[in-house]
């Protein structure tokens, strides 16, 4: 105790009033500069922030709500001025992409579309391009969190809140890993009285880190710019063409080997800009991304050493008949298109059940194949009609059809074969393939209900395998 009385006999009150002088000056220094420096930053980031808000509004009013959603998540509306942000949209994201994005349909379960689909289920932008947050939502949550931001540093950023935020960041963690002061000494306690919360060059070094930790990082709406083009554009199955040349080129050549013409299979619009109707899309998603590959072998080119685009696009053709059509064809026998004349719907097939070559494939691939019981012409019940002569009761009989039922066996075989034994890498490929499945083969499942049902395995295996068609 006589060592801490000796300030008083030498002094001290005099010693004690200067320490708490420079505690004091020591303590405004590191708020303001703490001040001056977190003022900026917030403004800064609030502008950011409004500004891609204003970023997301221009693209929305020019291109639509989807493709703002797919430029946000891009991080194409960070650091761009508004008058500037649609350039770069048509820099980054090209031409056919922007169209696939526009023409992409919402809706509920049962709604009808204009092709002649009906939805299986709600579709919305979050479902149909798979995003966990939609932009309203990340602007509203950046808006929150600068805010509790702004409120942390009026609480903290203040004289008397140095020295408990700097020992706070410094102190160890308990049990449950929260952050915890230990109780001050009796030295300290008495230190604190005689000259005040001790505030010194380290304090000040541990404060700014924590404020830095807690306040300093920027807020941001989206993450940092990734590379989501073939995430989100392979989940609607639309490949970009690598092929040198414009993309109206490709599609010319994809057009005319499918033998199509404006308004018969494709529309065009003003700016020259080809769209493939429904019936004729997977095909030319397919053909675009053969193409692609075939470009990078730089087997076909013309005399100035550039890309052949009719070439590639007719080699990629002969691959996507052999690889794919071929193949999910030869399954079925006596395979016909019902709507030949029908372009904008997708096209409709019927067979006659499974092939020879399917059977003798599922005989071998699949354990206890019955084509008995897991693959069943279906029927229905016809009672005769009533002739002059009544009768008690009218006889009965059982008619096709038309209709299939494949097992789960079946159904499950060609979902494991398109996703991975058939060496398809890419939606498009998949996408084709599933879509010369007939439409009169079903797969049981159950309702909603509980009850038993039957869905077209067309469908069935499109859903299985996320499969989307825009």
């Amino acid at each position: 105790m006589a060592g801490f009385l000796v300030p008083f006999l030498s002094g001290g009150l005099i010693k004690a009033q200067e320490i708490r002088d420079e505690y004091d000056e020591n303590a405004g220094k590191i708020i303001d500069a703490a001040n001056a420096l977190y003022k900026e930053k917030f403004n800064t980031n609030q502008k950011s922030i409004e500004l891609q808000n204003a970023n997301y509004t221009a693209i929305e009013a020019q291109f639509g709500t989807v493709v703002a959603e797919v430029a946000a998540k891009k991080g194409l509306l960070k650091d761009v001025a508004t008058a500037d942000v649609i350039t770069k949209v048509k820099q980054t994201i090209p031409p056919g992409e922007i169209a696939a994005y526009k023409s992409l349909k919402f809706g509920k379960k049962g709604d009808k579309l204009s092709d002649g689909t009906t939805l299986q289920e709600d579709e919305t932008i979050k479902s149909k391009l798979k995003l966990n947050t939609l932009f309203s939502e990340d602007y509203a949550t950046a808006t929150k969190s600068l805010k509790r931001n702004r409120e942390w540093a009026a609480k903290n950023l203040n004289r008397g809140a140095i020295k408990n935020v700097a020992d706070l960041y410094l102190a160890e963690k308990d049990e449950d890993g929260i952050k915890k002061l230990p109780e001050p000494t009796g030295l300290e306690k008495a230190q604190s009285f005689m000259f005040g919360d001790r505030v010194t060059e380290s304090t000040g070094i541990a404060f700014d880190q924590a404020a830095a930790e807690k306040i300093g990082k920027e807020v941001l709406v989206q993450p940092q710019a990734v590379d989501l083009k073939s995430s989100i554009a392979d989940t609607i199955g639309y490949q970009e063409s690598v092929i040198a040349g414009s993309i109206n080129d490709v599609n010319k050549s994809i057009s005319y080997i499918l033998g199509l013409s404006k308004n018969k299979g494709i529309t065009i619009d003003v700016n020259n800009n080809f769209t493939f109707e429904a019936r004729f899309k997977p095909n030319a998603n397919a053909i675009r991304s053969y193409a692609d590959k075939i470009a990078d072998t730089n087997m076909y080119t013309t005399a100035d050493g550039k890309p052949d685009t009719a070439a590639i696009v007719e080699q990629a053709y002969e691959l996507v008949q052999t690889k794919i059509i071929n193949k999910s064809k030869n399954n079925w026998t006596n395979l016909d298109i019902l709507n030949k004349d029908v372009f904008n719907k997708r096209r409709s097939l019927t067979s006659s059940g499974i092939s020879k070559s399917f059977q003798a494939e599922l005989e071998k691939n699949v354990d206890e194949f019955d084509i008995n019981t897991d693959i069943q012409a279906e029927q229905k019940t016809q009672i005769a009609k009533r002739t002059k002569r009544k009768a008690d009761v009218l006889p009965e009989k059982q008619i096709a059809t038309g209709n299939y039922l494949v097992s789960d066996k079946v159904s499950d075989y060609i979902i494991n074969q398109v996703n991975k034994n058939l060496g398809y890498t890419t939606n498009a490929e998949k996408t084709l393939y599933v879509d010369y499945i007939p439409d009169n083969i079903y797969v049981q499942v159950t309702d909603a209900s509980g009850n038993p049902a039957k869905m077209k395995l067309k469908l069935y295996v499109e859903q299985a395998l996320q499969l989307r068609q825009f």
